[in-house]
C-alpha cells in the first residue's frame, strides 16, 4: 500500500517502500506489514496522506473501511504538529475500532531495546540489587531502526546474548568526596561490538554484520546522554565510601512483553469535541458541559451542536485527533509510520 501526500491541495507521490495495514474489530486476522516512509512535516503547512490500496490485502481492509464508513472516502493522516519527541495528527475517514487499533499498536507492538539483564558485582549503596535491576530496566536506550539494526534473543542462535542480538553497556561509579553525589543514565557506557569477530553459529556467512551496519551511532546509548538540553535518568544517590559497578545486557523487545519496551510515554485520541454523538451523556455528575469542556484546539476543528439540530442515531465517529509522546527511543515519525514494518497478529 502506498501513501501519496497532498499539500496544499497538490498531489505529489513519493518513492515509499512501504505498506500501512492496520486490523480493526471486524478485521483480527489482518497483519500490519512493512513500514512507511518517515515524513518530514513542516510545523508551518499541514500535510496530508490518501492511504490508496495497491495490494488484495489492502484493497480488502481499505474496502471494508469505506463500507463501514457509508462512502468511498480513503483514511488520511493530517499532522498538525510534529516536535522532537511528540506528534499531533488528525486521522479521517476510519472507524472507532480502527483508531484504537492504531494506539493500541504504538503502545505495545513497536520493537525497542531495553536493558534486559543486570550483572552487579559491587553495590554498597542504600538500595538493594533489585531497586536498581528495575530502574535500569526503564532507562529508555536509543532503537531507531530497532527492527533492523538487531535480532530477537529468541531468534539468535547464540547461547545467551551476542553482539548480534544484545547491547553491552557498563557502569562503575564510586564516591570520594564528602558529599551527595548522583549516578545517572549518563554513567552507562556502550561497549563497542567488534565489526570483525565471527563467532560460530551466527548463521550464514552472509549474514555476519548485517545487523551492525545498519545501526545509528548512537545506537543502544541512553537516550539524551550528552545533550546538556536533557536532563539524565536519576538511578540513586551514594555518599563517600560507596560504589557501584554492574554491566547490562539490553535485547529487542516490545511492550506485550513488558513497558520497558514501550517507545511512548502517551498515546491519546480525542472524537466527537462537541458531544454530539452523546457518548459521555451518563459520564456527569451534575452539568456535562462543565465536567467535559470542549477541547481547545479540537474544538475549532468541528462546529458545535445548533440547540435546534436533530439527533442522529446511526451518526458514528470518523474523525479522531491523535496526540502521541514518545520517550525518546525512537521519533515520533518512526512511531506513527515506520512501525507498521513488524508484522502482528491478534
Amino acid at each position: 500500500m502506498s501513501l501519496s501526500v497532498l499539500e496544499h491541495g497538490v498531489s505529489e507521490t513519493p518513492s515509499v517502500n512501504s505498506e500501512f495495514e492496520a486490523a480493526d474489530s471486524y478485521h483480527r486476522g489482518c497483519k500490519r506489514r512493512e513500514g512507511a516512509k518517515t515524513l518530514d512535516a513542516s510545523l508551518a503547512s499541514p500535510r496530508y496522506l490518501a492511504i490508496s490500496s495497491q495490494s488484495p490485502r489492502a484493497f480488502l481492509l481499505l474496502h471494508t473501511m469505506q463500507s463501514l464508513n457509508g462512502g468511498d472516502l480513503e483514511p488520511t493522516v493530517r499532522i498538525r504538529e510534529l516536535k522532537k519527541d511528540r506528534v499531533n495528527f488528525v486521522l479521517e475517514n476510519v472507524d472507532l475500532a480502527f483508531a484504537n487499533s492504531l494506539r493500541r499498536v504504538m503502545m505495545a507492538d513497536i520493537p525497542t531495546v531495553a536493558i534486559d539483564m543486570v550483572v552487579i558485582e559491587i553495590n554498597t549503596t542504600v538500595l538493594p540489587d533489585e531497586f536498581i535491576a528495575h530502574r535500569l530496566g526503564m532507562i529508555p536506550l536509543v532503537s531507531s531502526n530497532a527492527e533492523e539494526a538487531i535480532r530477537y534473543n529468541r531468534d539468535c542462535t547464540c547461547p545467551v546474548s551476542c553482539k548480534y542480538c544484545s547491547i553491552d553497556l557498563v557502569l562503575h561509579v564510586a564516591c570520594h568526596e564528602g558529599k551527595t553525589m548522583d549516578i545517572t543514565s549518563n554513567h552507562l557506557d556502550v561497549i563497542a561490538p567488534n565489526m570483525f569477530d565471527t563467532p560460530d553459529d551466527q548463521g550464514e556467512v552472509g549474514d555476519y554484520g548485517e545487523e551492525l551496519t545498519k545501526r545509528v551511532e548512537n545506537f543502544g546509548h541512553p537516550v539524551g546522554k550528552g545533550d546538556p538540553s536533557m536532563p539524565p535518568v536519576l538511578i540513586c544517590k551514594i555518599r563517600k565510601g560507596q560504589e557501584l559497578k554492574l554491566k547490562c545486557i539490553a535485547k529487542k523487545g516490545i511492550a506485550k512483553e513488558h513497558a520497558k519496551w514501550s517507545p511512548c510515554s502517551a498515546v491519546s485520541f480525542e472524537y466527537d469535541p462537541h458531544n454530539k454523538l452523546r457518548h459521555t451523556t451518563y459520564w456527569f455528575e451534575n452539568s456535562s458541559k462543565t465536567e467535559w469542556p470542549v477541547s481547545e484546539l479540537n474544538g475549532k476543528e468541528e462546529e458545535p451542536e445548533r440547540d435546534d439540530e436533530a439527533f442522529d442515531f446511526n451518526a458514528k465517529p470518523n474523525r479522531f485527533y491523535f496526540e502521541v509522546e514518545t520517550d525518546g527511543s525512537l521519533g515520533p515519525q518512526e512511531v506513527v509510520m515506520k512501525n507498521s514494518k513488524q508484522n502482528w497478529q491478534t
